[in-house]
């Protein structure tokens, strides 16, 4: 459940931000207003992906994780999830 939160708040935060490029894209110089917003919006952004997900992902691989390895398979599955993350960057 908390995944899916935190997959409505980056769709959400996603969405907001081509609007703020494209607020700023006529104009010469930078308002403190807009840097002061797109830093908020990076935070909000950053907690939604990186904190609330993987800490969700992590609670369902413990979840579905035997007892008797769970360390092990808990590993194995958080370095699959990794490569997988990274694999398109």
């Amino acid at each position: 459940r908390p995944y899916l939160v935190g997959w409505r708040i980056r769709l959400i935060l996603v969405s907001i931000g081509p609007i703020l490029v494209y607020s700023m894209s006529d104009r010469t110089e930078l308002s403190w207003g807009f840097f002061l917003s797109i830093l908020a919006f990076s935070i909000l952004y950053q907690l939604a992906s990186d904190s609330l997900m993987f800490v969700s992902i992590g609670s369902f691989y413990t979840h579905i994780a035997d007892e008797r390895i769970g360390g092990t398979y808990l590993t194995l599955l958080n370095t699959i999830a990794n490569c997988g993350h990274t694999w398109p960057k």
